[in-house]
């Protein structure tokens, strides 16, 4: 039985990468290593983020965050207090974005603002 994005995330209780890397894999069938993909897939320029882009920040010296793109400017993550928005353009995501990737399959139409 396919589960609802809402079903997902209750029952998840991952870090944020695992939470998208299981959105893949539950949603879409693939199995998506988040840091391969960071090393190996093609940069997109700030300016052409697209919905369904997972968004990179650098949290620490060894810790990537990744989020899904759902604006230009928008995207999801999950937190200890579940999913939440935010915008490239608040201060603390902006000094620590790194770049942005594409998959070829996105999370579309997964969660709906």
């Amino acid at each position: 039985m396919t589960k609802t994005f809402d079903e997902f995330v209750r029952e998840a209780k991952k870090t944020n990468n695992e939470l998208i890397q299981g959105m893949y894999q539950s949603f879409l069938g693939i199995d998506l290593n988040i840091d391969l993909l960071w090393e190996t897939g093609e940069p997109i320029k700030e300016s052409e983020i697209q919905t369904g882009d997972l968004l990179y920040f650098k949290m620490s010296e060894t810790e990537k965050r990744v989020a899904i793109a759902y604006t230009n400017t928008k995207f999801v993550h999950y937190t200890n207090e579940g999913v939440k928005e935010s915008t490239l353009t608040n201060d603390y995501w902006a000094a620590r974005f790194i770049g942005v990737r594409r998959t070829e399959l996105k999370l579309l139409n997964i969660y709906k603002v």
